[in-house]
């Protein structure tokens, strides 16, 4: 059984030139100017950077563990290395208001999560200011309770969502939304309709006390234009477990 997850897993290794161009992807993406406005073009050089490492991460991680060989898999069944970059959507969505524009940068998922990714930053290129970092990294900040990112037919089962500072040398923030729905019935949230509704943007202290960072309404709609980018890997395995026996009916795994 472990041979077989050794070959699976293998077909997920990226060749020395691939990591090569990815390295040099998160190099052009860390080269900026101090507080300059961010562009489409450099925020999706971070996003594509960020896939890159998750999707090269997957294989580094199982060979640290000492898991897995290097038994190579058949060229003809290795996955192009670029396939979790290409599969993330870059929806062309944005909203202003009180200055300040929230643009939907990426979303990717798999057949039961997805995840979106916004920047905020003010129109007038200046940066925010007095924003508490937690501990974890992430900022100390939240929308207001009547905000919601929905995907049409598409039920949530869990959420969480979080804010971050991808750049601290341009004047944008980074907000990420993320699902588990639910696939009763064979459901996705690939090519649905993702409705976005954002309102005021608190700010939080070290005694969680909230006061409002940026009143505004951000409303915006576009497609979940990407790709599943689940990776399913050999199940029917059967195994002692307990007293019995027990088998594996599926296994996947994703960025």
């Amino acid at each position: 059984m472990i041979d077989e997850y050794k070959e699976a897993l293998d077909e997920l290794r990226f060749s020395p030139e691939a990591k090569r161009r990815m390295v040099q992807r998160i190099e052009v993406a860390a080269v900026v100017e101090p507080l300059p406005r961010p562009t489409r073009r450099s925020r999706a050089l971070v996003i594509a950077a960020a896939a890159a490492v998750l999707a090269l991460a997957v294989g580094c991680t199982a060979y640290a563990s000492g898991m897995l060989g290097r038994a190579s898999a058949p060229a003809k069944e290795t996955p192009a290395t670029t396939e979790v970059v290409d599969g993330i959507g870059r929806p062309d969505a944005h909203a202003s208001s009180d200055g300040v524009t929230v643009t939907a940068e990426a979303v990717m998922g798999d057949r039961s999560n997805y995840a979106i990714v916004f920047s905020i930053a003010k129109d007038d290129g200046t940066p925010f200011e007095g924003i508490r970092e937690n501990q974890d990294g992430t900022l100390a900040l939240r929308f207001e309770n009547l905000a919601t990112v929905t995907v049409d037919d598409a039920p949530s089962r869990g959420t969480v969502s979080y804010f971050f500072d991808a750049d601290p040398h341009d004047n944008a923030i980074q907000f990420v939304k993320a699902s588990t729905i639910d696939t009763h019935g064979g459901t996705s949230f690939v090519g649905k309709d993702v409705y976005v509704k954002l309102h005021d943007l608190l700010a939080f202290d070290e005694d969680g006390e909230a006061r409002t960072l940026v009143e505004g309404a951000w409303k915006m709609d576009f497609v979940a234009d990407c790709a599943d980018l689940s990776v399913d890997l050999p199940a029917g395995q059967t195994f002692a477990f307990d007293e019995g026996t027990a088998t594996i009916n599926a296994i996947m795994i994703s960025p």
